[in-house]
């Protein structure tokens, strides 16, 4: 019985991040991720009544999001040009 809890448990917590089975889902989620994150960035950065280092702790993440992307593509240069 408790483990049954625990596979519900994992099985809830991927669907709430999002995990998709194969790596060709997950590399499009976040790519997919990214570009929402950064379309929120670039229109926090245009609104004047939002604090400036909340607006920075966005922009970090954002970093990390984009470093994870490069990773699933396998390097910085599928990214340039």
């Amino acid at each position: 019985m408790e483990r049954k809890k625990q596979r519900q448990g994992q099985s809830s917590t991927r669907k709430i991040l999002g995990k998709k089975s194969s790596k060709r889902n997950a590399k499009s989620s976040i790519e997919e991720l990214y570009k929402q994150v950064n379309k929120i960035n670039s229109a926090m950065w245009k609104d004047k009544s939002i604090n400036v280092e909340f607006k920075k702790g966005f922009n970090v993440a954002l970093n990390y999001i984009y470093q994870a992307m490069i990773e699933e593509k396998g390097g910085r240069e599928k990214y340039e040009g």
